[in-house]
């Protein structure tokens, strides 16, 4: 059975810190930086609360963006997939990587600066999708108009 969730990555604006694709690794990695350019982040403080959500399709990806400050966490999954296994690998990655990774750290990464270190996470993730329970991503379903 082919894998539910394809692509994912982190990015702090338009630079990848880590990414991991089962398929297409160069197409997708591309396709999004262009999504990211779509975004429009909230001025002022590099390090805000505000978390924003945001969604994109094309004719073979559904692809869900979530962005808090600069870093972006990025999911591409197969159009028939939804949005509620995305949002839960994104919530899930969003917090594994928060916890890995000083915010110090995040600001200074190179490109693929944190890839070493965090593709084997973005993997496991892919792989073995989380399972949350409906509380602990409510929240962060909402913007998606799923609720």
């Amino acid at each position: 059975m082919a894998s539910k969730l394809i692509y994912a990555g982190v990015f702090r604006e338009n630079v990848t810190l880590a990414e991991f694709s089962v398929t297409s690794f160069r197409e997708l990695s591309e396709r999004a930086k262009k999504l990211l350019n779509r975004i429009k982040r909230p001025s002022g403080s590099s390090f805000v609360t505000e978390v924003q959500n945001s969604t994109f399709s094309d004719d073979k990806y559904n692809y869900l963006i979530v962005t808090q400050s600069e870093i972006s966490y990025l999911c591409a999954s197969r159009q028939d997939v939804g949005v509620r296994l995305p949002s839960a690998f994104l919530y899930a990655l969003r917090m594994r990587f928060n916890k890995k990774f000083p915010r110090e750290r995040i600001r200074i990464a190179a490109a693929l600066g944190l890839n070493s270190e965090f593709a084997g996470d973005i993997s496991e993730l892919i792989v073995s999708p989380p399972l949350l329970t409906f509380s602990h991503f409510i929240h962060f379903l909402k913007p998606f108009g799923v609720f």
